[in-house]
């Protein structure tokens, strides 16, 4: 045990990006067993290289800066998706707007006719009907 500790000492390690590599990895060894066809196979094992290259790094700087690129990455798609299922659950009850000057999401209640709409990021006012 303490010779793994060594070994991995000053290196990268298993972070969040390696563990979605292994995933990639393991879905296409999944479909190679499936299909019976070597290349996927061929994926799996790239996957696996690079995983393993990742891991035993000593730029850390490198990798943190690649695992934090995914992850933000992540992070936006979950938030893009997030904005979907809360505008359909509240599409009685709310309007999402953008604003004409930053573009930010606006949230409004519907059936208020004519109203004015301030953005609380830019500031600018605009009128609508919702």
């Amino acid at each position: 045990m303490n010779r793994l500790r060594q070994l991995f000492y000053g290196r990268n390690g298993f972070d969040a990006l390696n563990m979605i590599i292994i995933v990639i990895g393991a879905v296409f060894l999944f479909l190679s067993a499936v299909l019976d066809t070597a290349p996927l196979a061929f994926v799996f094992l790239v996957c696996l290289l690079v995983c393993l290259y990742r891991a035993l790094s000593t730029d850390l700087k490198t990798r943190r800066w690649e695992n934090n690129l995914v992850m933000g990455l992540g992070g936006r798609i979950e938030g893009f998706f997030k904005l979907r299922v809360r505008m359909i659950k509240e599409r009685k009850t709310h309007k999402y707007l953008k604003c004409p000057g930053c573009k930010a999401r606006l949230r409004v209640p519907r059936g208020r006719g004519k109203i004015n709409i301030r953005c609380v990021k830019c500031g600018v006012e605009f009128i609508r009907t919702v």
